[in-house]
């Protein structure tokens, strides 16, 4: 439901039906159906990842860092960021943030969702996921304990043939 012109000379209400006088003129409009429908809010990253967001790679030491940014404008700021980790439970963050930052993530592969929850309580219209894989450390590797294994050979021939 439109206005019939944009130049509103005046306005008032009576019951439940408000009533306005335009250069083009008079128009009811019925309170009662109305719909207040307000948009969700949309959560976007500004990162600029090496890899495909599905694909991500990090070494095990490495802090994950993202950049949210939330398309809201009629919560004017009262909002909050979620994020959870391998589907554990939701960690809330203030819209004032610039960056959120996850340290110390479980070697191997994980998942992170990104969300934002409105001043009404209402999870965004989307929720941003994360894929990707922590490298272990290198003393974690098959490489390395294969060549403390060798080493440890060695070392025993060595021995063995002193005695």
């Amino acid at each position: 439901m439109g206005l019939v012109s944009d130049n509103v000379q005046d306005i008032t209400i009576v019951d439940s039906n408000l009533w306005l006088v335009t250069v083009n003129g008079l128009q009811k409009i019925p309170l009662n159906k109305l719909e207040q429908q307000q948009k969700l809010a949309r959560v976007y990253l500004k990162n600029n990842f090496k890899f495909p967001i599905d694909q991500l790679q990090f070494n095990y030491n490495e802090a994950f860092v993202l950049h949210p940014e939330v398309a809201h404008y009629s919560s004017n700021g009262q909002f909050v960021y979620a994020y959870r980790l391998n589907k554990n439970e939701w960690i809330k963050l203030p819209a004032t943030i610039e960056q959120i930052e996850i340290q110390n993530i479980p070697i191997g592969n994980f998942e992170i969702e990104l969300k934002a929850i409105d001043y009404l309580g209402r999870d965004s219209e989307n929720i941003i996921k994360l894929e990707g894989y922590i490298n272990p450390p290198f003393w974690k590797t098959w490489w390395f304990t294969l060549l403390l294994i060798l080493l440890s050979t060695i070392l025993i021939f060595f021995i063995v043939q002193k005695i």
